[in-house]
């Protein structure tokens, strides 16, 4: 499993497709495996949506993360999440942790 985190400034619209259309054009074969979904946390919103992916045979799935944190001048942040889909109910909750742990500190 592998990760990427990137931070944008609080004005930076449209991330998380940027990212998802980045992917999308760079893979033979690239489909939703499971429809955006949208959390609630006590200081921003977790947005995430699940694609399965395949370059030269290689199947893998891909788990972007859109997170706005609360306040006017705040990042956004997107983290792309890869895992190889025999792995991914055990790579999942790691996954989920990493995100859960993500931060704005002063």
């Amino acid at each position: 499993m592998n990760a990427g985190l990137f931070v944008y400034g609080h004005d930076t619209a449209g991330t998380l497709d940027h990212h998802v259309q980045d992917i999308r054009s760079k893979r033979q074969v690239f489909e939703s495996v499971h429809d955006a979904t949208t959390e609630r946390l006590a200081d921003r919103t977790v947005t995430t949506v699940l694609y399965a992916g395949e370059l030269d045979g290689r199947r893998q799935y891909y788990r972007f993360t859109h997170i706005a944190f609360d306040g006017a001048e705040s990042p956004q942040v997107v983290v792309l999440q890869v895992a190889f889909p025999a792995a991914w109910n055990r790579c999942e909750p790691v996954l989920d942790a990493v995100v859960r742990s993500i931060h704005m500190t002063q």
